[in-house]
């Protein structure tokens, strides 16, 4: 009799508990239902940003990284101080940059008066790096490739012996460095003359095409023009001003270096 006065109670209890319980899981049922909506509200969110982010990545990009083609009339050899040629100039005063290791290959290739069609890069303003040269009448190339043992890098520069050499005429071009400095020119008899981009700013009045132009200092005279590191720039020979190489070894006076040499 006892035991069966108690059991009703029992089962009340246990139906009270797993009244308990399954409000509990409603509870948390709503709480993933709303949770699994949260999640979806910010993945979506974000899907967007993401993708107005790609939007933007996909504009084009600068021009300075932009295949260019420009052709023209080749009007001489670049040099650099050491003697080795490292591009051209055309006719209408658009720079030229190559590598000096292949300046061999570009002289057996490309001639003045030549008209060439050159492919690369926007280096600066009037600078294009190229990538290819073709000679459009002989219908010869030669491709920017990396120095091999065919093609070796030339020495380091200021390495090489240079001699003195003074030049005195118009500005023809200015040449620019990858950021847009100036940091040499090119007068109208073909002497290139490089010096470092702080000149810039102490000469400004000066560097201007057409301004007349007068350095001295130490380089290389061949068969592929002129081309020397001032050491001191002005108006004219007796107006000369004399600045510091901020960095390299010091030119060494000599009979310039040997020209490289020739590849089958």
């Amino acid at each position: 009799m006892r035991w069966s006065r108690t059991a009703p109670k029992l089962r009340d209890s246990g139906s009270a508990i797993s009244g308990r319980i399954a409000q509990s899981l409603q509870v948390l049922a709503r709480l993933a239902y709303s949770f699994f909506w949260l999640l979806v509200l910010i993945d979506f969110t974000t899907f967007h940003k993401a993708r107005a982010q790609e939007a933007k990545g996909s504009r084009p990009p600068p021009t300075s990284f932009q295949t260019t083609v420009v052709q023209g009339s080749v009007a001489q050899y670049l040099m650099n101080p050491d003697g080795f040629v490292d591009g051209l100039l055309l006719s209408n005063n658009t720079v030229i940059r190559f590598p000096p290791h292949l300046g061999q290959v570009l002289t057996q290739t490309v001639s003045p008066q030549d008209v060439v069609r050159v492919e690369g890069f926007v280096e600066s303003p009037g600078t294009l790096h190229a990538s290819s040269i073709i000679d459009l009448q002989s219908q010869r190339s030669v491709v920017d490739n990396p120095p091999s043992p065919r093609h070796p890098h030339p020495p380091r520069p200021g390495s090489v012996p240079r001699q003195q050499l003074s030049a005195n005429g118009t500005i023809r071009v200015l040449t620019h460095g990858k950021r847009g400095e100036i940091n040499g020119l090119v007068l109208s008899d073909g002497t290139v003359v490089h010096f470092p981009p702080p000149v810039e700013m102490q000469f400004a009045g000066l560097l201007h095409e057409g301004n007349q132009f007068a350095a001295t200092g130490y380089g290389t005279s061949n068969e592929y023009g002129r081309s020397f590191e001032a050491t001191a720039i002005g108006p004219s020979m007796n107006q000369l001003e004399t600045f510091a190489l901020d960095s390299g070894p010091k030119p060494a006076p000599g009979t310039g270096p040997p020209l490289p040499p020739s590849y089958p």
